[in-house]
């Protein structure tokens, strides 16, 4: 195990040094302060306080699903890159165990990604936040009132406020996101080690786009069943028009992601690695 966390741990280390991942950086400053921007000011409208869980309604506005999801495709689109320090470790290690680090590096990424999503949007709305146990009342009334002439994007779903506690709605978009997030960088990798570099992000921008077109203009319950990014939708869970039930999306993006990871753990054994150049 030693030797698996130390191929992620270089990877998370040499992170900071790449270019691409100060552009997500930036992304997700931008991204994040326009998701809540508008809140702030209903917030000194209203003259009350928000409650500080308002992350599982970032996602589940398919805007902003797109945008944090396309930031996180940027941030994994080369994987799995190859320099003289990874062909070092494969030698090293082994494959397997080289992939295994692979893998948990991705692990690691998704979490650190979306725990930043959540930290940022806390950081931004801190002027107007009071910690509550409960949903609080500006959430509560947007839900059920709207937000009037107030230029909010993120929709305040009343069934999720209904449905869910804070904490748990906050738990399970949080999860959902993250093995979202680990689907697609697995799915980048295998993409990358089986077809020609690139082939990976194509395939995850063309799922991150397939939950934008379905919402927005096919209204269908079987397509909605069948894109995994969809399935990371808080309101779509236990909808009983065009939803599934609870354990649906956890089933479904567990069992792709082990799929896709005995994928590439077969094909991991007839492969040629060449160096490339560090974008």
């Amino acid at each position: 195990m030693g030797k698996i966390f130390q191929t992620a741990w270089v990877n998370v280390r040499k992170m900071p040094s790449a270019p691409r991942v100060w552009l997500v950086a930036v992304f997700l400053i931008l991204f994040s302060r326009e998701a809540v921007s508008g809140i702030g000011e209903y917030c000194v409208t209203q003259n009350t306080a928000i409650s500080p869980w308002i992350y599982p309604f970032i996602f589940t506005t398919n805007y902003y699903i797109l945008l944090f999801f396309f930031n996180f495709i940027l941030l994994l689109a080369d994987v799995p890159f190859m320099d003289e320090t990874q062909l070092f470790y494969i030698l090293r290690c082994g494959r397997k165990k080289w992939y295994a680090g692979q893998i948990l590096y991705v692990v690691i990424a998704s979490v650190l990604y979306f725990s930043s999503v959540f930290i940022l949007t806390l950081i931004w709305l801190a002027p107007y936040m009071k910690w509550q146990s409960g949903w609080g009342k500006i959430l509560t009334t947007m839900a059920i009132k709207g937000t009037g002439n107030n230029a909010i994007d993120i929709s305040i779903g009343q069934g999720i406020i209904e449905k869910y506690s804070p904490v748990s709605a906050f738990a399970i978009s949080f999860v959902l996101c993250v093995l979202a997030g680990i689907f697609l960088g697995i799915l980048m990798f295998v993409m990358n080690l089986m077809f020609k570099r690139g082939s990976g992000l194509a395939a995850a921008s063309i799922l991150v786009m397939l939950q934008f077109f379905i919402y927005f203009e096919i209204s269908g319950r079987f397509l909605r069943l069948i894109s995994p990014i969809s399935w990371m939708n808080l309101s779509y869970i236990n909808d009983t028009s065009l939803g599934y039930p609870i354990w649906y999306p956890f089933l479904g993006l567990t069992g792709l992601i082990m799929v896709l990871s005995a994928i590439g753990f077969w094909k991991i054994h007839s492969l040629s690695f060449e160096v490339q150049e560090e974008t």
